[in-house]
């Protein structure tokens, strides 16, 4: 990847093979919206997928700005609601149009740009058939390397995988492995005491399990927190009767990384065999998603 720049905010993304030579035409003072390419298929095929991201931004501009003039208008509703629904499809084709383009070009490194616009959870067998290809053809090269990381992490966090295992102590230190709860389905429910949003949660998540807890249902919960006293404070104030652990190391946790953690709360659902079925479960999803899977009403 090489990038051929102007000035900082005029420039176009190339991609450049040993022996290419090309030919880019293009209006000096607005490189990204006028540049054409030829003398390599994979510099080529980056500017068609450009050139299909640079119309796509153009059209959900235009939406945004018929958006801004019908404020205050007595149909305001209606029209955007209308707006809405051609914002959405206008997604989806952009969706479509990535997936196939990765799905075609699987042995170009172009793809790497378009993938991006995919979502993992929806789209890991395209990472996976691009991670296959690229590796293949592109063993030394550190953008696919570091695509690698980033697919091998998703893959082990992908619904249908299994659980990461993790092994802490609870507030007695006694060791407590998720992978001793098999046979239920569990909630793995990372928090901490200072989260507030957690702390907002936890009330319905006292209910939810009061609710399944003699109808399979259990809940792990893993704390971030770093004091000791003020964990056990929190399990005790906000009444979580489940089991809890914690190697009280704060972000440096071990499950920050094992379970790429961004923030809290974040929740994984895991079936009897330790298999992830759903995450980052919150409020009336968490209560859908119980019922769907452990029966009764939401």
């Amino acid at each position: 990847f090489y990038r051929l720049r102007i000035s900082d905010d005029n420039f176009v993304n190339l991609v450049i093979n040993k022996g290419d030579q090309l030919n880019i035409a293009a209006d000096a003072p607005n490189l990204y919206s006028t540049y054409q390419i030829e003398g390599s298929t994979d510099a080529h095929l980056l500017y068609e997928f450009n050139d299909y991201i640079r119309k796509f931004n153009m059209q959900t501009d235009s939406l945004r700005i018929v958006a801004g003039t019908v404020y205050g208008k007595p149909n305001a509703d209606s029209l955007n609601n209308l707006i809405n629904s051609v914002y959405n499809q206008l997604l989806s084709e952009r969706q479509s149009y990535a997936r196939d383009f990765v799905q075609k070009n699987a042995t170009s490194i172009a793809s790497l740009a378009a993938i991006q616009s995919l979502d993992p959870e929806q789209d890991l067998k395209s990472y996976l058939k691009l991670k296959k290809e690229l590796t293949v053809i592109y063993p030394n090269s550190e953008y696919v390397k570091n695509f690698n990381v980033q697919v091998e992490k998703m893959s082990k966090l992908a619904i249908g995988s299994e659980a990461p295992q993790i092994i802490l102590n609870d507030p007695n230190g006694v060791t407590v492995p998720l992978a001793s709860l098999r046979g239920k389905i569990v909630l793995i429910d990372f928090w901490a005491s200072w989260c507030k949003p957690c702390r907002i949660e936890n009330p319905n998540v006292v209910r939810l399990y009061n609710r399944y807890k003699d109808k399979g249902f259990e809940i792990y919960g893993v704390s971030l927190d770093k004091n000791k006293s003020n964990w056990v404070s929190a399990i005790q104030q906000d009444g979580l009767e489940w089991l809890q652990v914690s190697d009280l190391q704060f972000w440096n946790s071990s499950v920050v990384k094992l379970y790429d953690i961004k923030s809290i709360p974040q929740t994984y659902l895991i079936d009897e065999y330790g298999i992830i079925i759903a995450k980052g479960l919150r409020g009336q999803a968490l209560e859908a998603k119980l019922a769907e899977t452990l029966g009764g009403s939401q």
